[in-house]
């Protein structure tokens, strides 16, 4: 592809509007379970995971330098906001988390104004690997209980894991054979041709199946809110020392992350990214976020890969997306 100029850059273009369009949709399908699945983790509703979804993509896609980096939420971000967050009460949890995730949006626009991207050089491939490596086991303990059906009131992750393993005997089968079943399909269908089509179709098909079966092994954890809220600045009763260092290190994680997924991400006019641009970029995502109640977003190095896999050409595939 021949370079464009800025101005070109940010206008759909009729030669790659449809690949990317075929894109956005893709990523847009898998965006709902990601979003919902990252409210969770961040201990709210999924509807704001699905707000993050919409909002993240559109003002990312709009202003970062790395036209096919999707910034949308991720699990790293989504699990230290609802650890930063855990003991705040469920009622207050929505307005604080909104708090957090300006908080981390604003630092990183100002990492971003002050050019501090540079720095992230000093992160090396190893420390990257052992943190998502450490994200990916946190996560898969934390899934313990619900997958096995075991109800645990432990205050630490290591309680809450003996008393999973402990008690063995109170396992819900139903639960256990759902879960199995949603892995072993991502697992099978990741390696077929229709490996962007993955976690839909572990998704889908278990839900079917209990529907079908009119099985009770599935939760609910709230309900749908039609609409999206208005923007609104959250309430500052809720600001605290933990929920403002919890936006500086969320705004840390993201901007890392992000700095990764450009890395792998080259512009396909061959024009160099970056990375202070995408801080602003996630940034204000963040910001844009943080003022509907969604969950935290940033540089998602597997939606960015899923984005280039399923054909994006230009920004418009993230855009489109959201």
């Amino acid at each position: 592809m021949r370079r464009m100029s800025a101005l070109e850059s940010l206008m759909p273009q009729r030669e790659t509007f449809g690949r990317d369009t075929v894109a956005g949709l893709t990523g847009g399908v898998a965006s709902v379970p990601d979003g919902m699945a990252a409210a969770t983790l961040a201990g709210v509703n999924p509807a704001l995971g699905l707000y993050a979804s919409i909002v993240g993509p559109v003002i990312g896609g709009l202003l970062s330098s790395t036209v096919l980096m999707r910034v949308v939420t991720t699990s790293a971000a989504a699990l230290a906001a609802g650890s930063i967050l855990g003991a705040t009460p469920d009622v207050d949890r929505p307005a604080a988390l909104a708090l957090l995730v300006l908080i981390a949006g604003v630092v990183a626009l100002v990492l971003g104004l002050l050019r501090l991207a540079r720095y992230t050089r000093f992160v090396s491939y190893s420390v990257m690997t052992g943190f998502l490596s450490g994200v990916a086991v946190l996560l898969i303990l934390s899934q313990l209980d619900a997958v096995t059906g075991v109800t645990t009131t432990a205050d630490s992750m290591v309680e809450s894991v003996l008393d999973v393993i402990l008690g063995f005997a109170d396992w819900d089968i139903a639960t256990v054979l759902v879960a199995a079943l949603t892995v072993a399909l991502l697992v099978v269908v990741a390696r077929t041709r229709f490996a962007s089509w993955a976690a839909l179709v572990a998704l889908a098909v278990p839900t079917a199946a209990v529907e079908l079966l009119d099985a009770d092994t599935v939760a609910v954890v709230g309900a749908f809110p039609g609409g999206l809220p208005l923007p609104a600045l959250p309430s500052l009763d809720l600001l605290s020392l933990d929920v403002i260092t919890g936006g500086v290190a969320v705004a840390v994680i993201v901007v890392i992350q992000g700095a990764g997924g450009a890395t792998s991400a080259p512009n396909p006019d061959r024009s160099r990214s970056r990375l202070s641009r995408d801080f602003i970029a996630q940034g204000a995502a963040n910001i844009g976020v943080g003022l509907v109640q969604g969950a935290p977003v940033g540089g998602s190095v597997s939606q960015t890969a899923l984005n280039i896999q399923a054909g994006a050409r230009t920004r418009w595939a993230a855009i489109t997306s959201g």
